[in-house]
């Protein structure tokens, strides 16, 4: 349900416009505050807008922490545990997560995906009952066919303890198209979108059964998009705080 409030969010620069997948929203848990985050400079610079104090305040970061790396698709950030991150590539070859804390804006590059073989395909970056959430769509025969084959496998894992690469965990294996987990229903269930076998972004909601490994039959919705399917939260806090 929507309160149809929005808000206008001061400049702070003349003709500015960041770049999208540079662009983060999340709550700051220690000040009970939500804020905005913008990069530019090449993302050696980040602005932070405070809804609580309705302004923006500028950081400087260390150049090499985008110089060596390239974000990598889906390039939206996800927000977990007062942090957002971003899927990048080191410039060692490395798939690594860059993560900025809300609270004193430092930036981590140090955490990992799980491990996966060179092409596998990321088909979802998510967050799952508050945990940081990848998906790896996997071809077995080692050729990649059509969705509907058998040798299509996506591994869904989800990182346990947020910050701790070494708490990255398989939740569960699913055959033939595509699956991006939404949420758990009474911890056996998965509520998950997945893609159409002909290939096509179009999304199908599906129950999945994590004990008896069996789907319901799935319910199309034309309108959205597989890529950009979220759940949304109810916000704790009013837009306008005047």
């Amino acid at each position: 349900m929507s309160t149809k409030e929005h808000k206008i969010l001061p400049g702070f620069l003349p003709g500015f416009r960041a770049p999208a997948p540079l662009v983060g929203f999340g709550y700051d848990h220690c000040n009970d505050d939500y804020k905005v985050v913008c990069f530019y400079d090449w993302g050696h610079r980040a602005m932070f807008y405070s809804l609580r104090l309705n302004s923006w305040e500028s950081k400087h970061y260390n150049r090499k922490i985008f110089r060596h790396c390239r974000l990598l698709p889906p390039c939206g950030g996800v927000y977990v545990d007062g942090a957002f991150n971003w899927r990048a590539r080191h410039k060692d070859k490395v798939e690594i997560l860059i993560s900025l804390e809300f609270n004193t804006g430092n930036v981590r590059t140090d955490m990992r995906l799980p491990y996966h073989e060179h092409n596998d395909c990321v088909t979802s970056f998510d967050v799952l009952e508050g945990n940081l959430c990848v998906g790896f769509l996997k071809d077995t025969g080692r050729r990649m066919k059509e969705y509907g084959n058998e040798d299509v496998v996506t591994d869904i894992w989800v990182m346990k303890e947020f910050g701790n690469d070494e708490s990255w965990t398989k939740l569960f294996s699913i055959r033939r198209t595509p699956y991006k987990p939404l949420t758990c229903i009474h911890g056996d269930q998965v509520l998950l979108l997945s893609s159409d076998a002909n290939g096509d972004d179009k999304a199908n909601l599906i129950y999945y059964n994590l004990n008896n490994k069996k789907f319901s039959l799935p319910v199309r919705i034309p309108e959205l998009d597989y890529y950009f399917g979220r759940i949304c939260h109810e916000s704790l806090v009013p837009i306008n705080q005047d």
